[in-house]
């Protein structure tokens, strides 16, 4: 995290293609991807460049399934984390940053939503156009979907809407597809909060399909 931002916008293919720089710089040669909504689509486009060189994936609130029309809701949603372009005397845009943030979610405690805070002013302007760059990927994300060929484990909360809008049209495809195995998992009452708030239950799930021997 941290690093320089790109200067042309970011794109679920710049994130992939640096991720596998990172890959090659370790010596890493065979891996476990995970990837978390924007992170799933990043995950997906990393498995198909990778091939082989992936032992399974998991995909926690894919959001790459979305339609033209579900993508432009998604994108006037996630517009709750966009940062003043300049900030005000009276601190009243961060204010309206907490009050958004918490809206979000008032179950998650006080300390989750200043950290999340944070880091939405850490990544100013280019958080929200990672959310976008889902929207902008979705028709490649439906592409290589079928073409995995690793073992798949999709999760979704029952109350993160768009993934579990996107949960089922993908698990469906990867299974019509190459994959060896693919499972699916909702947490009940989850949003898209999931790996904090579910964090036994996910893990336990995760490492259960990690280490099953069977896929």
């Amino acid at each position: 995290g941290q690093s320089d931002a790109p200067n042309h916008g970011a794109t679920i293919e710049l994130h992939a293609g640096a991720i596998r720089q990172a890959m090659e710089a370790l010596g890493l040669q065979r891996v476990w991807l995970l990837g978390h909504h924007t992170g799933a689509s990043v995950a997906v486009e990393l498995a198909a460049a990778l091939g082989d060189q992936v032992a399974k994936l998991v995909l926690s609130g894919p959001c790459g399934m979305l339609d033209q029309t579900t993508c432009e809701t998604l994108e006037n949603a996630v517009r709750i984390f966009e940062v003043a372009e300049q900030p005000r005397q009276d601190g009243n845009h961060l204010e309206d940053l907490w009050r958004r943030l918490r809206g979000k979610d008032p179950r998650r405690s006080l300390d989750f939503t200043q950290s999340e805070v944070v880091r939405t002013l850490i990544a100013g302007a280019d958080g929200y156009q990672a959310y976008r760059a889902v929207c902008a990927h979705a028709p490649r994300f439906r592409r290589l979907l079928p073409d995995l060929c690793c073992p798949v484990l999709f999760m979704s909360g029952s109350e993160d809407p768009f993934a579990l809008a996107c949960l089922q049209p993908a698990f469906e495809l990867a299974r019509q597809g190459r994959a060896r195995k693919v499972e699916r998992y909702v947490i009940d009452s989850g949003t898209s909060y999931i790996n904090e708030s579910d964090a036994g239950p996910i893990a336990r799930q995760i490492e259960g399909f990690l280490f099953d021997e069977d896929c």
